[in-house]
């Protein structure tokens, strides 16, 4: 299951799928608020820390569709 998840080399545990729906959810277009909501974090902070873990690629997809661009 940690190689389909993309961490061959990690221990696969319950936190490490936590990371990884992070990740899908955001890839998928899903906005971070909500996503702190679901994984239960009182500061959005919290959630941006998972994110960071994978580096460039999730923020950047995060950015596609944050509302607050096109202000």
């Amino acid at each position: 299951m940690s190689e389909h998840m993309d961490f061959p080399q990690t221990r696969c545990s319950a936190h490490t799928c936590r990371h990884y729906f992070a990740k899908k959810w955001i890839q998928a277009g899903g906005d971070i608020s909500t996503l702190a909501k679901m994984l239960r974090h009182t500061i959005v902070k919290t959630t941006e820390r998972y994110l960071h873990f994978y580096g460039n690629e999730v923020a950047e997809d995060n950015d596609k569709f944050n509302p607050l661009s096109d202000l």
